[in-house]
């Protein structure tokens, strides 16, 4: 259960990653 947790908790962080660069390439 808490490996699935962080995995999650990675995705969300990545994708926060992903959209804040994509801002400032915009």
């Amino acid at each position: 259960m808490g490996v699935a947790k962080f995995v999650s908790f990675l995705s969300l962080i990545h994708n926060v990653i992903l959209k804040t660069d994509l801002d400032r390439l915009l």
